[in-house]
């Protein structure tokens, strides 16, 4: 049994949470569009800005593990382990989300709620949370190639590094803001393997200045939550603000670095010891799966919206998710075959 990383620990269920507060707020703005106020909206944009952190650290703390020379990670375990475990449980809970989505929609029992919503996963057309688990498919299969990188030259791996952050971050930015696109392709052109590696050096570093990303966190927020406010003015200002708060900006980047190297540098281990951190922490991928569930039916099926009590309703119902969430992945744990999977 592997020793317990507290700051991976504590990130895990930072993110974790942090997904929720993304979603809960931001699902009921498209579901209540009509109905909500506009300061509602811009707050809701606000939070959604400060949080989209999450994805790119959960992927750092893939590449901080797996791509640790002290794990092995050959291609038959990536593919047989961690690889299928995703196209389980998209096979499984992806199917479940998606014909729940068509008898919604169609509200008919045939042959066609199984056979077309099989098809919808099989082509990636399920509820969009589950675009993470195709991803995560394709990552875990490529890790035992980077394994070789990272294993025989720390000057390549930085300098991959800095190719995959010119090649798919700086110059979509680039090109987003002043129309120019370099001729010039690369062919791992992804920013989820960016975030790969990044994890894997940045656990590795030695940096120990807390306050450095603590004051990049602060000003880069600030920079997002302005980007959020020019976004109303609409035109050709919005594409390009709402840039920065994708996945590839190189906003994103520095702020999902910076938090990884600050979390790093913290202690947490009475922290970590707490029964919660642990529950959260051991559930935190059904917790990812499931959330939307209950969210669609507080929104959809129960037609709770949170903006009708005003802005601190979205904290109940966010701990209700979490609660709720938690329960399912208990639950689904317990089925026999595919519980292991979750």
């Amino acid at each position: 049994m592997r020793q317990r990383i507290d700051y991976i620990v504590f990130l895990r269920v930072f993110c974790t949470i942090c997904v929720l507060i993304d979603h809960v707020p931001l699902v009921a703005s498209h579901v209540f569009a009509s109905q909500i106020t506009s300061t509602d909206f811009f707050a809701t944009k606000a939070i959604v800005h400060l949080v989209h952190f999450a994805v790119p650290v959960f992927v750092m703390i893939t590449g901080a593990l797996l791509l640790d020379p002290s794990r092995p990670v050959p291609f038959e375990k990536a593919l047989k382990k961690y690889a299928w475990r995703m196209v389980v449980v998209l096979l499984t809970v992806g199917w479940f989300f998606a014909m729940m989505e068509y008898y919604s929609t169609y509200k008919e029992i045939s042959f066609s709620l199984f056979f077309i919503p099989f098809l919808n996963v099989l082509t990636g057309n399920t509820w969009t949370h589950m675009w993470y688990l195709y991803m995560l498919v394709g990552l875990y299969l490529i890790i035992p190639f980077l394994k070789t990188i990272v294993e025989n030259s720390q000057k390549n791996v930085i300098a991959l590094i800095v190719i995959l952050f010119i090649f798919t971050s700086a110059m979509p930015a680039v090109n987003v803001f002043f129309g120019f696109k370099l001729g010039v392709e690369f062919p791992i052109s992804s920013c989820y393997v960016l975030y790969l590696l990044l994890g894997y050096v940045l656990s590795k570093s030695e940096f120990k200045m807390k306050c450095v990303p603590v004051i990049v966190i602060v000003i880069l927020s600030v920079f997002l939550l302005f980007c959020c406010y020019g976004e109303k003015f609409g035109g050709e200002w919005t594409e390009k603000l709402n840039f920065f708060d994708t996945y590839r900006s190189p906003i994103e980047v520095l702020i999902a670095s910076a938090l990884f190297l600050f979390a790093k540098n913290i202690s947490y281990r009475s922290m970590c010891d707490l029964w919660i951190i642990k529950v959260l922490d051991n559930n935190s991928f059904g917790i990812y799966v499931f959330h939307m569930l209950w969210i669609n039916i507080l929104y959809k099926v129960l037609k709770i919206n949170p903006f009708d009590y005003g802005l601190f309703m979205l904290i109940p119902v966010l701990i209700g998710v979490l609660v709720l969430s938690v329960l399912t992945t208990e639950i689904f744990r317990r089925l026999p075959l595919v519980g292991k999977f979750i």
